[in-house]
């Protein structure tokens, strides 16, 4: 916390704001503060000599000549720049968490319409929905825990799609020599999966009787690390139109990804069904497994 001295309107002490709009949000402040007579309180950003971007909150008030003039405006500054990246994380994990409630509700929807649909009876409708909706809590349980230990791709492609008929061949195409995933990996491939079925199952191929998913991995060879390439093709579902604004749900995908693997992902909203493409390099300690059952099988 420092000091603050303002005469004529011009902080002493207190960096200038160099986003327009925090600095106009500084100068009508400050402006209010001295022709109302209250308490200047303010919070707005600004960039430090050595570039980083910090949030600043200033609280000070006006002394006045005899004649009403103002003479200066004394008070402190603090670096508000944690408290404001917590609200700013807050915010995000509200509007994730809703987003998340929100399309638990719609796969809900939209596995008990499938389940029914293609089940030849009620009661075989039962226990597959049961075990939908087991496999469905255990896929939430997955996507919320913060630390997995290395996993089978495999596994974690079926847990994560069980509640959306991974089990029926003619519904999902999986192909892809299973490996292990470092933990870095592992929520953020289930996250993406599951947000993937679940638009599928709203408004793509798994929406219909007859839609299918190609869901297809590979590790790429070469130069240190190796990438995971993951590929996820829709078919036989209702004609695509590309959305007119990017969802929660595709910014969730590609900035969790990016952020996690440090790799790529691509959404393409083709004529014919959604193809969905990432690549992660594979860096952690799960590349000696996968080494080591590559030789083991004789695979290197």
């Amino acid at each position: 916390m420092k000091k603050l001295m303002m005469s004529a309107g011009h902080a002493v002490g207190a960096e200038r704001s160099e986003q327009p709009a925090d600095r106009q949000m500084q100068i009508d402040g400050i402006d209010r503060a001295v022709r109302d007579r209250s308490l200047l309180d303010i919070e707005y950003r600004l960039r430090t000599p050595a570039g980083e971007e910090r949030w600043v909150q200033i609280r000070g008030q006006a002394s006045y000549r005899a004649d009403g003039t103002p003479l200066a405006i004394v008070g402190t500054t603090q670096d508000v720049t944690a408290r404001k990246r917590a609200e700013e994380h807050r915010t995000l994990l509200a509007n994730e968490l809703s987003h998340r409630v929100k399309n638990t509700l719609a796969s809900l929807q939209a596995i008990v319409s499938q389940t029914i649909r293609r089940a030849t009876s009620v009661q075989e409708a039962g226990t597959t929905l049961e075990a939908r909706i087991q496999a469905m809590s255990a896929a939430n349980d997955l996507l919320i825990s913060g630390r997995f230990e290395s996993t089978s791709l495999r596994a974690l492609v079926e847990r994560t799609l069980t509640p959306f008929g991974v089990e029926d061949g003619q519904r999902f195409k999986l192909s892809g020599k299973d490996l292990q995933l470092p933990p870095r990996l592992v929520v953020a491939f289930a996250l993406a999966l599951h947000e993937l079925a679940t638009n599928a199952a709203k408004y793509g191929a798994l929406s219909t009787a007859n839609g299918v998913i190609d869901l297809s991995w590979k590790v790429m060879d070469g130069w240190q690390p190796h990438d995971l390439h993951l590929t996820w093709v829709e078919s036989g579902g209702p004609p695509v139109e590309p959305p007119t604004q990017t969802s929660f749900g595709t910014q969730l995908i590609q900035r969790v990804l990016a952020y996690e693997t440090g790799g790529t992902a691509k959404i393409s909203y083709l004529p014919g069904g959604v193809v969905f493409e990432a690549v992660a390099p594979l860096v952690d300690s799960a590349d000696n497994d996968n080494e080591q059952q590559d030789k083991a099988k004789g695979w290197n």
